[in-house]
């Protein structure tokens, strides 16, 4: 008798599983049933918003629901990723994680999250290069006569940047390590008053992104000596490559792509990446993807995945190396 029941409750405890199991798929073919949330750690109007607003308009019609913006911005966009960290995993709440995040435990103590466990990779959407952009005082051409004037006058040389760890400092202390200088940073609270210096000779280069950079390289005003990708962008064809220019191999982008709290569904997962690949891959998208800067760069859940390891691991080695150290 006993052993009945037992044999009738794993009968019933196997066919509940098969339920569940048969369930999911169907879950997510029937996902979104409501509106979804994408929290956007950054302010509105910035180059991270401007992205998400250019792509979100074909994800939503891919997905058939409305996608909201929440923006989240402050503690170095630390709050809008503590709160999609915590949020339920059933693909409702999505974040947008930029290169920042990468460096910010870095340079911050006690996160309430683990960015890379914390989440799961759904796509990675653009990459931006920085252009390394000089006073025209600075007698420079080219980047191979910067690095020269460089090493035989050490910390001669100053550049700004929005802050500590930002895109631009990250792409200063690269060059610094590979080309073997060392330069003076000067950190600001953001690029406007860093422009401002930089073209009344205060400072003697920086990194803006492509689009702010290059008007100002056409009007003379500042000299372009490269980019900080591997490839060429094509808002500026013209411009060679840092790594073509004088450092083989330097590479140094910004950065944004969509992830979930973790333990989020594969299945949806999936339906998501096929939404952004489809909108990412659309000719007027990519156009206006262009037009801001960025390249788009759709691929897998697996390789965002891969990406985000990796990119975590080359700044943390970053910061060893600049000597950064969590505060």
């Amino acid at each position: 008798m006993y052993s009945e029941i037992v044999m009738k409750a794993l009968r019933k405890a196997a066919c509940a599983a098969l339920i569940a199991l048969l369930a999911l798929p169907s879950f997510a073919q029937n996902f979104p049933v409501r509106p979804i949330r994408l929290i956007v750690p950054v302010p509105p109007a910035g180059g991270a918003d401007n992205v998400v607003r250019i792509v979100l308009p074909k994800v939503a019609e891919s997905l058939g629901q409305q996608i909201i913006i929440d923006n989240r911005a402050g503690g170095n966009a630390t709050i809008g990723a503590g709160i999609a960290a915590k949020a339920p995993a059933d693909g409702y709440t999505w974040l947008l994680l930029t290169s920042q995040h990468m460096m910010t435990p870095n340079i911050m103590k006690s996160l309430s999250y683990d960015v890379v466990k914390d989440f799961s990779a759904v796509s990675l959407l653009v990459q931006a290069p920085q252009l390394l952009m000089i006073h025209p005082s600075v007698p420079a051409k080219s980047v191979r006569e910067l690095i020269a004037l460089a090493k035989k006058s050490p910390n001669k040389f100053n550049y700004g940047s929005s802050g500590l760890g930002s895109a631009a400092h990250i792409s200063a202390e690269v060059l610094q390590t590979m080309g073997g200088i060392s330069m003076t940073h000067i950190p600001y609270k953001g690029t406007g008053q860093a422009y401002v210096d930089l073209i009344s000779g205060q400072l003697d280069l920086m990194f803006p992104s492509v689009p702010s950079g290059v008007q100002y390289h056409r009007l003379g005003r500042l000299r372009a000596l490269g980019v900080t990708s591997t490839r060429r962008h094509p808002a500026v064809p013209d411009m060679p490559t840092i790594s073509e220019a004088g450092l083989p191999g330097y590479d140094v982008q910004s950065w944004y792509g969509i992830v979930a709290p973790a333990g989020t569904p594969g299945e949806i997962i999936v339906r998501i990446n096929a939404a952004f690949t489809g909108a990412l891959n659309a000719p007027d998208t990519r156009a206006a993807l262009i037009r801001e800067g960025s390249d788009p760069a759709p691929g897998t859940a697996e390789e965002f995945a891969k990406f985000i390891k990796d990119d975590f691991a080359f700044k943390a080695k970053v910061a060893r190396a600049a000597g950064m150290k969590a505060e």
